[in-house]
């Protein structure tokens, strides 16, 4: 029933006539989404008047209390990062592509802060070192399986590289140097691998063979060395071209003198491992005369 303070109204946004009071400019739904975007405009006003204002706020409140927080907002991110990482990620490189400087010093200041924590750096240097293992190993299997089914082709590449180069004088010698600079930092290292090589070649590694206490063993000879002055050999009790294991229960350090003198004899008295291998079924039963080993 209409009023007498009511009028027919033309809404200038929709322009739906309607009955209303005479002040009524608008329809109801054109009001309300005229009043929505008022105060949208105006809540925007006010963030950005206060915005510092808020920041500071919101980031003591957070230090107040971190602890109860963390879980919080951690779950929170997760959640909206499940939902949203395409587009994340999408933004991620866009900005950094138009940001490249920018970028830079924030991954700059960002390492300054952090490498300051030494539980976090450790941590890194942890999960680097757990990473290069990983990939390491999946690129030698990778290089093996390559090797594998490319002999031919990777001997005649070997062979052709070898021939334009061998006989570049400066490079032979620039490789020459490089070697020995190599070997005069590494001698344990090098030696190590030099006898490992040897042993392969004649099967005398075994499944239980520690590398590392092998390694330990040739880096305390050179210590010894450097301390007494005296050359010292580490020596395979029972020696390889017999048939000995390179095994750390065959080695012992020694003067180079009793090493040399020694050669390739078998003495019992000192007891150590035989490999498994041709040679080693060959001399065992003659060397150790019945007795077990």
């Amino acid at each position: 029933m209409s009023k007498a303070t009511d009028r027919h109204i033309t809404c200038p946004d929709c322009g739906l006539e309607f009955t209303g009071h005479y002040a009524r400019v608008r329809c109801n739904p054109c009001s309300k989404a005229r009043t929505k975007v008022k105060t949208a405009i105006a809540c925007a006003a006010w963030e950005e008047k206060h915005k510092e204002e808020r920041a500071a706020k919101k980031r003591e409140d957070w230090i107040k209390n971190r602890e109860k927080l963390k879980p919080y907002r951690k779950k929170k991110f997760k959640e909206w990062y499940d939902r949203n990482s395409e587009k994340q990620r999408e933004y991620s490189k866009e900005w950094r592509l138009q940001n490249l400087e920018k970028d830079k010093e924030y991954k700059r200041q960002y390492h300054i802060t952090k490498s300051q924590n030494k539980d976090w750096v450790e941590a890194q240097n942890k999960k680097g070192r757990e990473q290069h293992q990983k990939h390491r190993k999946k690129r030698l299997l990778k290089q093996r399986e390559y090797s594998k089914n490319n002999k031919e082709k990777l001997n005649r590449q070997c062979r052709e590289w070898y021939a334009s180069t061998a006989s570049d004088r400066e490079w032979r010698e620039k490789e020459r140097r490089r070697n020995k600079a190599y070997y005069q930092k590494n001698k344990e290292q090098t030696y190590t691998r030099y006898i490992e090589y040897k042993a392969r070649k004649l099967k005398a590694m075994l499944p239980t063979t520690d590398k590392a206490k092998i390694y330990a063993l040739y880096k305390e000879c050179h210590r010894v060395m450097s301390q007494t002055g005296e050359l010292h050999h580490v020596d395979h009790m029972i020696p390889l071209a017999i048939g000995g294991a390179h095994h750390q229960d065959n080695l012992r350090i020694v003067s180079a003198f009793e090493n040399l003198s020694k050669a390739a004899k078998y003495i019992p008295e000192l007891g150590g491992v035989w490999a498994n291998n041709k040679l080693a079924k060959l001399n065992r039963k003659g060397k150790t005369n019945g007795n077990n080993e």
